[in-house]
């Protein structure tokens, strides 16, 4: 699972469509596939300069194939 970055220079909903269409024309051996994804948007209260402000969070993400041979990190930098 990848989770979309919440400070991203983009908008959310920009980079998501980007990540989205960009895995969907990619096929290469060592490129997982993208099953699905999931995204969810809701209100939160937060204290900004001393004050109460509603801020809309949008949460995505991304679901992978499993990858059987773990991690990326691993091959490319070991233990």
């Amino acid at each position: 699972m990848k989770k979309l970055a919440e400070n991203s220079p983009l908008p959310r909903d920009i980079s998501f469509a980007n990540e989205v269409t960009n895995l969907m024309a990619l096929e290469h051996e060592n490129i997982t596939k993208l099953v699905g994804f999931c995204r969810e948007a809701h209100t939160k209260v937060v204290q900004r300069q001393g004050r109460y402000v509603a801020v809309n969070i949008d949460e995505c993400l991304l679901c992978y194939k499993y990858w059987p041979n773990g991690s990326l990190d691993l091959h490319l930098f070991g233990m």
